[in-house]
C-alpha cells in the first residue's frame, strides 16, 4: 500500500468518524467525565500565565478545566456543534477558553506555541495515532508538558494509550438500571447511535439487550442501580 492509498483510506475513516461524533449529543456523554478532566489539569502541574491547548476537545473538558488553573485556554475539534456548547460554557463561567475548528491531524497552530497540551479521551479515537502525536509534540514548546487520558485496552471502554509516566485511575458511570444505560449510550453516544441505526428492529432490540447484559455483567453494585468502574490511563509527558 502507498503512503498516498493509505492517507486516503484514512481520510475515509476519519470522515465516517466526523459524522459519527457529530450524531446524538456528546457533551451529555461529557457532562459524565468532568472529573477525569480536572484531575489531569492537576497532574500536568498547569501554571497560571501558561498556553494551553486541548486537542480533540468535544465541547471543552480539559479546555475548560485548564483555564480554571489560570492559564489562557485553546480548544481545538472538528465537530461545530461541540465547540459552539464550548464557547457558551466557557462565557458563563466567564473564563479565557477559545474555540476553533481543525483537524487534530493537522492543528491550525504555531509551532512551539503552548506551554502544555492535553487530550481526554480524544486524541485516542484518531485514526493515524503516530500523526497525530507529531502535531501534539509540535504545538508544544521544548520542556512542554503533554497530558493524556485514554481508555485502557483492557478497561469497560477499551483503547489504547502511550506514555513516559502513566498512572491508572477510573471514572465511574452511574444509571438507575441497566436498561437506562442502554438507552443513554443509545441516545447520545454517537458511535453507539450509529450502531442503532444501521440495524433492522430485531437487530436494535438484540443490541439494546447486550447493552443490558454488558452493564449487568460490569455493575459494582448489588441493587438495580448501575455503577460500571471504567479504567483509563492518566499519561504526562515532560518533551525534551
Amino acid at each position: 500500500m502507498t503512503t498516498a492509498t493509505r492517507r486516503a483510506d484514512l481520510s475515509v475513516i476519519k470522515a465516517r468518524q466526523q459524522r459519527t461524533w457529530a450524531s446524538g449529543d456528546y457533551a451529555v456523554v461529557a457532562s459524565r467525565i468532568v472529573l477525569a478532566s480536572e484531575l489531569l489539569a492537576d497532574a500536568a502541574g498547569l501554571e497560571a500565565g501558561w498556553k494551553v491547548l486541548d486537542v480533540a476537545c468535544g465541547n471543552g473538558n480539559a479546555a475548560l478545566a485548564a483555564a480554571r488553573s489560570g492559564t489562557h485556554a485553546l480548544g481545538v475539534d472538528y465537530v461545530p456543534a461541540l465547540l459552539e456548547d464550548g464557547r457558551a460554557r466557557a462565557v458563563a463561567e466567564g473564563l479565557d477558553v477559545e474555540f476553533r475548528l481543525g483537524d487534530i491531524e493537522d492543528l491550525p497552530i504555531q509551532d512551539g506555541s503552548f506551554d502544555a497540551v492535553l487530550s481526554v479521551f480524544g486524541a485516542m479515537f484518531a485514526p493515524d495515532h503516530q500523526r497525530v502525536a507529531n502535531e501534539i509534540v509540535r504545538a508544544a514548546r521544548p520542556g512542554g508538558t503533554v497530558a493524556l487520558a485514554s481508555w485502557t485496552p483492557d478497561g469497560f471502554i477499551g483503547q489504547m494509550s502511550a506514555g513516559a509516566r502513566s498512572v491508572e485511575r477510573a471514572c465511574t458511570w452511574r444509571f438507575a438500571s441497566p436498561e437506562e444505560f442502554a438507552s443513554f449510550f443509545g441516545r447520545w453516544y454517537g458511535p453507539v447511535l450509529k450502531a442503532f441505526e444501521a440495524l433492522d428492529h430485531s437487530g436494535r432490540a438484540a443490541l439494546a439487550a447486550d447493552l443490558v447484559r454488558l452493564a449487568g455483567s460490569w455493575n459494582q453494585n448489588q441493587g438495580g442501580s448501575v455503577a460500571i468502574s471504567a479504567v483509563y490511563l492518566e499519561t504526562v509527558i515532560t518533551l525534551r
